[in-house]
C-alpha cells in the first residue's frame, strides 16, 4: 500500500505481557474515522481516530480500570504538533523519550508537543486513563499567523526550532472553557456531515484557545540552553508550585529548593512551559476556585480563602481577568451556562 503523504498513527496498548497494536492510516484529502475496541478480561479499552482532511484531527484513548499498569504508546509524522489533554482525574505519566523524566499530567493540565518521535502514557494499577490528542500540521498554524501578518509565539516556535536543547513540550492549564469544549467533543457523534463539521469546529476552538495562552504575552523570551538536569529541576519547580499554589514559595526560595539560579529558573520556566511562574500560580488558583464555585461547594469568600487570597476584591479582579466573568455568576452554575472568554493574563500579585 502506498502511504506517501499519508498520516500514519501507530498506537500500542500494553498491560503486563499483553499487547494490542493498531496502525491507522489516513490518505491525503480523505476524511477518516475509526474506533478500535480492545478487551483485556473484563476491562474494555477504546482507541478512536478522526481526521478531517489529513491536516487536523484527533486521537482519543480511553482505558478502564485494570489491576495492572497500563501503557499507551502513540507515534505520528513529525510535521504535526500534538495538543494533549488529560480527561481522567487521576494523574497519568507522559513520557517523551527515555532521556527525560516523565511529565505527571493531571486533569487540569495540557501539554503541547513538538516533533518528538513517540509519546507514552502510563497509569498505575486500577487507575483509568482517558486522553485526547489533537493533531495539527505545523504549516497550517504558520499560515494562520501569516494571514494576520504576525509572528509565531517564541515558545511555540521553539518546538520546531533547530536548537535541540529544547525539551519539545510545553505544559499549560486546561481552562474551564477548554473543559467544556473537550466534553462537547467526546459527546459528539461523528457520523453525518453536520456532526463532522461541528467536531472539526470544536477541534479548531481548542487549538485556538491553547495557542492564545502562548500568544498572550508580547514580550519574547530570551532562549536559554537547558540541560537534562535543568529540565528535571524545572519540572520539580512546577510540581512544587502545583501543590503549594495556595501559599507558594517566593522566587528566591523556590530557586534554592530546586537548585537553579533565579535567572535560569524564570527564563527556563517560561521557555519550558510557555508561561511565567506568577501566571502559572494564578492559573492554578483560578482554576481550582472556578471548579469549587461551579460545584457549589463554597461561596465566593470561601473560594478566595481556599486558593490563598485574603482580599476578596483582589480575588474577584483576578478571577474576572482570567475568565471574563465574575465569581458570583459561576457559583452553582453549569459550565455551559457561563459565557467564558479566555483573556490575556496580566502579571498577578500573589497574596
Amino acid at each position: 500500500m502506498d502511504t506517501t503523504g499519508a498520516v500514519t498513527v501507530h498506537v500500542e496498548l500494553s498491560r503486563g505481557t499483553r499487547r494490542f497494536i493498531s496502525r491507522l492510516v489516513v490518505h491525503p484529502g480523505k476524511e477518516f474515522y475509526a474506533v478500535r475496541t480492545v478487551s483485556f478480561g473484563r476491562t474494555v479499552s477504546t482507541i478512536e481516530l478522526s481526521m478531517a482532511d489529513g491536516r487536523t484531527g484527533y486521537v482519543r484513548c480511553r482505558c478502564g480500570r485494570c489491576p495492572e499498569e497500563t501503557r499507551v504508546t502513540m507515534g505520528c509524522p513529525d510535521r504535526y504538533i500534538r495538543f494533549v489533554f488529560q480527561l481522567s482525574r487521576p494523574t497519568v505519566d507522559l513520557s517523551l523519550n527515555e532521556s527525560l523524566a516523565p511529565v505527571p499530567l493531571s486533569r487540569s493540565e495540557t501539554v503541547l508537543l513538538g516533533p518528538v518521535p513517540g509519546i507514552t502514557f502510563t497509569s498505575g494499577p486500577t487507575i483509568p486513563m482517558h486522553e485526547i490528542i489533537i493533531l495539527v500540521e505545523y504549516s497550517l498554524i504558520e499560515s494562520w499567523f501569516a494571514e494576520e501578518d504576525r509572528t509565531i509565539p517564541p515558545a511555540l516556535a521553539s518546538l520546531f526550532g533547530e536548537c535541540r536543547a529544547f525539551s519539545g513540550a510545553l505544559v499549560g492549564c486546561t481552562t474551564p472553557r477548554m473543559d467544556l469544549a473537550l466534553r462537547q467533543l467526546v459527546t459528539c457523534d461523528p457520523q453525518g456531515c453536520l456532526a463532522r463539521v461541528y467536531q472539526e469546529a470544536t477541534i479548531h476552538e481548542l487549538i485556538v484557545m491553547r495557542l492564545a495562552q502562548l500568544d498572550s504575552d508580547p514580550i519574547a523570551a530570551v532562549p536559554v540552553v537547558l540541560m537534562r538536569r535543568d529540565l528535571e529541576r524545572l519540572e520539580q519547580a512546577r510540581v512544587v508550585l502545583g501543590s503549594t499554589y495556595r501559599n507558594p514559595p517566593k522566587i528566591g526560595e523556590l530557586s534554592r529548593m530546586v537548585g537553579l539560579n533565579r535567572t535560569k529558573l524564570k527564563a527556563g520556566f517560561r521557555q519550558r512551559y510557555g508561561t511565567t511562574v506568577c501566571r502559572y500560580i494564578r492559573s492554578q488558583r483560578m482554576n481550582h476556585a472556578y471548579r469549587a464555585l461551579r460545584d457549589g461547594s463554597c461561596n465566593v469568600t470561601e473560594a478566595a480563602g481556599l486558593v490563598g487570597y485574603s482580599s476578596l476584591s483582589a480575588f474577584s479582579a483576578a478571577f474576572k481577568d482570567e475568565f471574563d466573568v465574575s465569581p458570583c455568576r459561576v457559583r452553582g452554575t453549569r459550565i455551559a451556562a457561563v459565557p467564558l472568554r479566555q483573556s490575556p493574563c496580566s502579571q498577578p500579585s500573589v497574596n
